[in-house]
């Protein structure tokens, strides 16, 4: 399901691993990947042209693709034919939301909803849009909606959860993370979130325990090494803050934020030639990184 899931602050997006950068090999391979994808899609459509379901895979064989207005269209034809395709307004109610249409994408959900009156994931999509419009007391109302129709709605818990921290209800948030990772034992997300609660009230030894729970679950995560090297840093351990954060870099030598972090705890302790040192080299991985462009000065 195209469901767009909030990212809330309950934690520094530091956190979150960048992307590696693809060879030109790879990228060829990729690209001969979603083109075939799309021509195969699009094949089905045209020996199955009354077909609903052949409209569907082909409209999300374009949003893989990021060929989000060939993915529109092949909705809108897909309604002429099926009016109550629930799934196809789900889409355009999204597709809507993200180009800010705010008041097009409520009238879809609006028509979904008139189709199935108690669809999970339609009130949790009328949370999104709330959230994104800033109405943020209608966001709770139809995330907790969501889930009283489906209480194993992942993804409903978490942008409650987001909902709960933004408005400064930290325990109702940890109570929402805490779901997910209950429903999804494995799901890393919640718990780095829980994490960066943690780290906000100073409670450093239970962000620890849990960065080591994330860790048991994925080993080779280098945001996670990175992470313990900021709590232990945060801590004022910043021997074994360093220890971590040049881990992270031994897993992925091109993980730019390790190399700001060892900035930082440099800066802290005067040493300014290490600080300009490591600085330097978070710019050379990823020069868009403005807060150390700041930091140089």
């Amino acid at each position: 399901m195209f469901l767009i899931s909030q990212i809330p602050t309950g934690c520094s997006k530091n956190v979150i691993a960048m992307p590696q950068t693809k060879t030109r090999s790879e990228g060829i391979q990729t690209k001969a990947v979603q083109t075939k994808a799309i021509e195969k899609a699009q094949k089905e459509v045209i020996q199955q042209p009354q077909s609903p379901e052949a409209y569907f895979k082909l409209a999300k064989t374009y949003l893989r693709n990021n060929m989000v207005e060939k993915a529109r269209v092949t909705l809108e034809d897909l309604l002429k034919i099926e009016p109550n395709y629930i799934d196809a307004w789900i889409f355009l109610a999204q597709m809507d939301m993200l180009k800010k249409d705010y008041i097009s994408a409520k009238e879809k959900c609006s028509k979904a909803l008139k189709i199935n009156p108690n669809h999970a994931v339609v009130y949790s999509v009328m949370g999104n849009i709330c959230i994104e419009s800033g109405d943020i007391k209608k966001a709770e109302m139809y995330l907790q909606r969501a889930i009283e129709i489906d209480p194993s709605f992942t993804t409903a818990h978490y942008n409650l959860a987001g909902v709960y921290y933004g408005q400064g209800e930290k325990n109702k948030a940890i109570r929402e993370y805490n779901e997910v990772i209950r429903l999804e034992p494995k799901n890393i997300e919640p718990r780095v979130k829980n994490i960066g609660i943690y780290m906000e009230n100073a409670d450093y030894d239970k962000a620890i325990e849990e960065i080591n729970t994330c860790l048991a679950i994925n080993s080779a995560n280098v945001a996670l090494y990175d992470l313990m090297g900021l709590v232990l840093s945060k801590r004022g351990e910043t021997e074994k803050a360093v220890e971590w954060f040049l881990k992270s870099l031994k897993i992925n030598p091109k993980y730019p934020l390790a190399y700001e972090h060892l900035g930082d705890v440099y800066a802290s302790q005067g040493d300014y030639q290490k600080t300009i040192k490591y600085y330097q080299e978070a710019l050379k991985v990823e020069p868009r990184l403005g807060m150390v462009h700041y930091k140089l000065g």
